[in-house]
């Protein structure tokens, strides 16, 4: 609705003690709410709800915390970017950028190429999660890369990588889901 569009606009302008009263006016649906919000931003992001600040564990700021220490290694392009939005009555908002998930594509590669992939990553000590992302990001960025991302990988114990958290953003494979749960 146009209210919580102005207030959203109020908090963009730094105007936070009049947004939160406004806020405080406006009728709440969480789930209605939610989906506002996220259509606000249909078009380069996804939009995800964090846990209520008293949380003990918010996976999204885990995930921020990741990229930077992936930035510090050259290796911030292999994830998608998440970043605080604002917070609603406690509850942090976040989005990312829209990546297309591994789910929902069909394998492009050869069997030849992809058993080149599962070889070479033998060779190397390098876990091959799924072999159509890695022969995707083999293509893309080459052997060093996949082996800097591999010993960040490693290093920061993230091991959830299924074709529900891998994906492409454009033509480049990402991952999009990164801060296993308590990592």
């Amino acid at each position: 609705s146009e209210e919580y569009s102005e207030c959203l606009s109020m908090l963009d302008r730094g105007e936070t003690e009049e947004a939160h009263e406004m806020w405080g006016t406006l009728p709440k649906d969480e789930e209605k709410l939610f989906d506002w919000f996220c259509d606000e931003f249909s078009g380069a992001f996804d939009c995800f709800d964090g846990p209520p600040v008293e949380s003990s564990w918010d996976y999204c700021s885990a995930e921020i915390e990741l990229y930077k220490k992936a930035k510090e290694v050259n290796c911030e392009l292999y994830l998608a970017k998440t970043e605080f939005y604002t917070e609603i009555d406690c509850q942090p908002i976040y989005i990312q950028e829209r990546v297309m998930p591994m789910e929902t594509i069909t394998s492009k590669y050869s069997q030849k190429e992809k058993d080149k992939t599962i070889k070479y990553c033998r060779s190397e000590h390098i876990w091959c999660f799924d072999t159509d992302w890695i022969t995707a990001f083999l293509q893309c960025y080459g052997e060093g890369a996949l082996k800097r991302l591999s010993d960040f990988l490693e290093q920061y114990h993230i091991d959830d990588l299924h074709r529900g958290n891998l994906g492409f953003c454009g033509d480049s494979p990402i991952i999009l889901d990164y801060a296993g749960f308590n990592n």
